[in-house]
């Protein structure tokens, strides 16, 4: 008798005690709130800048993910921009003793800059000159360009073939597409034509 009684108070010690414990750890974490997150526009060629952090009730550090690299990179909470397009970027706080795992997301976008067109001189010819070939203007863009003349019974572009048919004076303007990082671009010139 002696025997079982002991035995059955072991078992109710055991059980009171694996109870009290699994109440110190199975307690409910606070649920992660976070708000306040988001991006102002950037021109590509901007500086770097650092990412304002979202309000958040959780004292957990932040991480940060772009989910398009070409876009932009994160190094930290540092962000560099790397091209034109948008991008999500998510902040992300990882679970606490006593706070829950949490994620907020954001797009940011950056946007394409005019290239810089330069050296497209003016050019004269006579009337009695052959087609000539113009020379593309430099630019920092690799979009094609085009070329359209102001008044074509000057002269008439083909590509670009320029074709001298009486004497006078216009203008020649370059249009470059836009690509990539950059926008629509012109530069115009003058042709005269004696």
């Amino acid at each position: 008798m002696k025997t079982i009684l002991k035995a059955t108070i072991a078992v109710i010690l055991i059980a009171t005690i694996s109870s009290a414990c699994k109440k110190t750890v199975d307690y409910k974490r606070q649920q992660t709130t976070q708000s306040d997150f988001a991006f102002a526009d950037k021109n590509y060629g901007d500086a770097d800048f650092d990412i304002t952090p979202p309000t958040t009730n959780s004292p957990e550090p932040f991480t940060y993910i772009s989910s398009n690299t070409n876009v932009a990179t994160i190094n930290g909470s540092t962000v560099s921009i790397k091209g034109a397009g948008i991008t999500t970027i998510t902040a992300t706080q990882k679970e606490s003793d006593k706070f829950t795992q949490l994620a907020i997301a954001a797009d940011f976008k950056v946007n394409r800059i005019a290239p810089t067109i330069n050296n497209f001189p003016a050019v004269t010819k006579l009337v009695s000159d052959a087609a000539f070939a113009l020379t593309a203007p430099t630019s920092n863009s690799s979009g094609s360009i085009l070329y359209t003349i102001a008044d074509p019974t000057i002269a008439s572009i083909n590509g670009n073939i320029v074709t001298v048919k009486k004497a006078g004076k216009t203008t020649i303007t370059a249009s470059q597409i836009a690509n990539g990082n950059y926008t629509a671009g012109t530069i115009t010139t003058d042709l005269t034509v004696n």
